[in-house]
């Protein structure tokens, strides 16, 4: 069902322009929901999923490993990872550097992809994160912990100090099958390749395996399945120079911070916005590195958030565009608790936001473009077959100055109910999800709808 919803409001005794708001159910237990605010400007964009039914929620990696070879590193778009998995909606997740490592704490499908990240200046301070089952989503009931030892051949336990990522200077680092490669930023540098005989790559476990060979000075050594590299570094090779082949090599790991909650899915970002059904902006974004400009500036930004009833809003804010400038700290977190949410994090934003929804960009990039990403959240679930075609009417009265109202018809047939179309325009000009478009400038606009999961593109060029 398609929604339109008019909410006033009122301020200091001017009245503003209402709101606009679309809903248009996916799948079951699945609603996009369009939201526009013309006072700020601002354009919102939130997958409402409920946890139980038919659709999964999925946190996945940008190509499926940590690091693979080519441009992106282990990057990858929303789109070519719902491509890739066959998602019916994919989103951004968590912040990452240049390649495809996430920086702080994710989980998929049970296993430790990636621990929390700890702040050099302070290590009691641990950068938020959340998790989910198919059940519902947490959010932590104590600070966020993790740590890990490796052993070979009896001798002592050792601390790890990278957990699938870059080696840095004198450095133990797992690298487990997920991984996808070993990286060290040394040149000289110790790989021990393991094959894993017995245990799971949960937050809690243990995994055990035999030395099937040494190398040395590799700075990127791919990983083959069913087998994890220990990648030794500097002053802590010495420790390890007498390993050698069919040792045993034993990985523990610990972690704590979300009870007893039997936790298959996380992803990491910060800061928390949200906790508890109040703003805690002003108590935690300092402390995570998230203070200042970062916090005051409107940016485009992607966020995750939990109703009281269990309903998880997954929400995109379009930002550093004229027709929306995006949200502040502060005003994120005062939104999702006007939306009845209890609890919220921060993730990734800036470029990197996007919302891909049945083979369309239903927002718009700050960029211009899509930005590969580390990691992200994805939507699995029920596909319609639709062997239908359609076509875009009212494309020719698009000109400059002059929005214009699209509908989408069969092709020789009836309109389609714009409740089950989603809209996207990329380009010189933006449409809401009523299919009222409007041109910004002269050049090129790419429009797309998604009619029942199928998709039909067009592209506009706007001249004087």
């Amino acid at each position: 069902m398609s929604l339109i919803v008019a909410v006033l409001s009122l301020s200091q005794g001017a009245p503003r322009l209402p709101l606009q708001i679309w809903e248009k159910r996916i799948a079951p237990g699945l609603v996009y929901r369009a939201e526009i605010d013309p006072n700020v400007p601002r354009m919102i964009h939130v997958l409402r999923w409920m946890p139980g039914g038919p659709v999964r929620a999925v946190a996945e990696l940008g190509g499926g490993t940590i690091y693979e070879p080519g441009a992106t590193k282990g990057r990858e778009t929303p789109s070519g990872m719902a491509e890739r998995k066959g998602a019916i909606a994919t989103l951004n997740g968590d912040f990452f550097p240049y390649a495809g490592d996430p920086l702080g704490f994710m989980m998929r499908d049970g296993e430790l992809l990636s621990v929390p990240f700890v702040r050099k200046s302070n290590p009691y301070v641990v950068r938020s994160a959340m998790g989910w089952n198919d059940r519902g989503a947490f959010w932590p009931v104590e600070p966020i912990r993790w740590s890990g030892t490796v052993e070979s051949a009896g001798r002592t336990s050792v601390a790890i100090d990278g957990w699938a990522c870059e080696a840095g200077e004198n450095a133990v680092h797992v690298n487990p099958p997920f991984t996808g490669q070993a990286w060290s930023k040394p040149t000289e540098c110790l790989h021990i390749i393991v094959s894993q005989t017995d245990g799971k790559w949960t937050p809690n476990g243990t995994v055990s395996g035999k030395v099937k060979e040494i190398k040395t000075d590799i700075q990127q050594l791919p990983i083959e399945p069913r087998e994890f590299v220990v990648t030794v570094t500097g002053t802590k090779r010495a420790a390890w120079a007498s390993t050698k082949v069919g040792d045993t090599i034993r990985v523990k790991s610990t972690f704590s911070g979300f009870g007893n909650v039997d936790l298959t899915q996380a992803i990491g970002g910060g800061p928390t916005v949200v906790r508890g059904g109040k703003s805690i902006v002003e108590r935690v974004a300092e402390d995570e590195g998230f203070g200042g400009a970062f916090r005051t500036t409107p940016h485009p930004r992607t966020a995750i958030g939990r109703r009281a009833n269990g309903e998880v809003w997954f929400m995109v804010v379009d930002g550093r565009q004229t027709m929306s400038t995006g949200f502040s700290l502060d005003d994120m977190a005062n939104w999702f608790l006007n939306n009845g949410c209890v609890d919220a994090i921060n993730l990734d934003g800036g470029g990197s936001s996007e919302l891909f929804v049945n083979g369309v960009i239903a927002n718009r990039p700050s960029d211009g473009t899509e930005r590969p990403n580390a990691n992200g959240v994805m939507f699995l679930g029920p596909k319609p077959a639709n062997a239908e075609n359609y076509k875009i009417l009212g494309t020719e009265m698009v000109r400059l100055g002059s929005p214009a109202n699209l509908k989408v018809r069969v092709d020789g047939g009836d309109p389609v109910p714009n409740s089950e179309v989603i809209w996207s325009c990329q380009g010189a000009g933006w449409i809401d999800q009523g299919g009222r478009l409007t041109v910004l400038k002269e050049g090129k606009i790419n429009l797309s709808a998604s009619v029942r999961g199928k998709v039909i593109s067009q592209a506009i060029s706007i001249v004087p």
